[in-house]
């Protein structure tokens, strides 16, 4: 990974982070939460959404015992990939989902304390009324702001019942390019470099690719692999020590044909296509970034890299700029807003915020 790593900034730092500043309008618009109406006629419906309003004052019956799971919830971040300028400002829904196992009606905040470039809608506390026995969901929006580059934000939440703390947690996202992986593949003749393995014949996420009485699936990268950077490290997908040839994709996005260079390096034998078409192929480490001038097609477009283990290393690079070093207009990549578990609260390289 060392050679990589040194022209890590060169290529990722302008090509994907750099050079994204141009401002195009947001892509994706999740759902403004409501306040949920409960007709007079009809007691059924289990929620009352009241934001940003004290809500814990309502009732007025004996206190919790606080350390009982009597309110189980939980919270999920909207992950489904849209395409977006990495500099633009990144719009997802977070949904909490409530579950009141008590008899009795139960009052009480999300309190979300969002990092400075966060923003929230309807905003930092939303007030909430569960009927006994019931569930619900509650939509919240959060908006990235413009200009933030990769990487991980911590979002610590609260949750109050009857004005008494019940339960928090860390929320952790990080923004990072929709990159799946497949392989490794198993060597043969020079590494696997020349061997056309079934990726090469067209890049379907959803399908799975059979290989010597073998399935192998794509996956997104690990948490731990997401650098701010945009290097993409095959051994902290598989492990140190594995061998043969695995493959990584991405979707890159135009609103009509653009060219466009593709900067590429790589710590081992690799080869990149654009849409089934070869563009680069590099039978030795590439010492220097190597710029090729690719024509990307209106719509939908697929950069698939093909990399084959190495003792040296087993990373690569990609960037997408124009011709001055900046994204054109009207290019996008695949985004996507992934939530860890809840487990893990390890610190992170970069956070979106910072």
């Amino acid at each position: 990974m060392n050679r990589v790593f040194l022209v890590v900034s060169v290529v990722l730092g302008v090509a994907l982070v750099c050079g994204c500043g141009l401002k195009t309008r947001d892509r994706h618009h999740g759902p403004e939460p409501e306040a949920v109406e409960v007709p007079e006629e009809d007691d059924s419906d289990d929620l009352d959404i009241e934001n940003g309003i004290e809500t814990d004052a309502v009732e007025q019956e004996a206190p919790l015992p606080m350390e009982t799971e009597f309110l189980v919830w939980d919270v999920h971040v909207d992950e489904t990939p849209h395409p977006g300028r990495i500099r633009d400002a990144l719009t997802r829904t977070l949904k909490f989902t409530f579950d009141n196992t008590l008899d009795r009606l139960l009052t009480g905040q999300i309190v979300i304390e969002a990092p400075p470039g966060v923003s929230l809608v309807p905003g930092k506390t939303v007030g909430w009324r569960l009927r006994g026995g019931r569930s619900a969901e509650i939509p919240v929006q959060l908006v990235i702001i413009e200009g933030a580059p990769l990487g991980r934000v911590t979002l610590p939440v609260t949750i109050t019942v009857l004005g008494e703390t019940y339960r928090s947690r860390q929320l952790e996202l990080y923004k990072w390019l929709d990159v799946r992986c497949i392989g490794p593949f198993p060597a043969g003749a020079d590494g696997g470099f020349s061997t056309a393995y079934p990726p090469e014949d067209g890049v379907d996420f959803d399908r799975a690719c059979q290989w010597e009485g073998t399935e192998f699936v794509w996956r997104r990268l690990p948490l731990e692999g997401l650098h701010p950077d945009g290097m993409v490290d095959f051994n902290e997908i598989f492990g140190e020590g594995a061998e043969g040839c695995a493959y990584a994709a991405l979707g890159v996005h135009a609103e009509a044909a653009t060219g466009v260079m593709l900067a590429f390096a790589c710590d081992s034998p690799s080869t990149v296509w654009l849409d089934e078409q070869q563009v680069i192929n590099a039978p030795e480490p590439l010492e220097e970034e190597a710029i090729v001038e690719v024509l990307l097609e209106k719509g939908r477009n697929t950069l698939l890299v093909k990399c084959c283990a190495a003792e040296d290393g087993w990373a690569f690079v990609l960037g997408v700029v124009g011709k001055q070093r900046e994204l054109p207009s009207g290019v996008a990549f695949d985004l996507v807003l992934r939530q860890a578990p809840e487990s893990d609260t390890d610190d992170a390289e970069q956070a979106v915020a910072e």
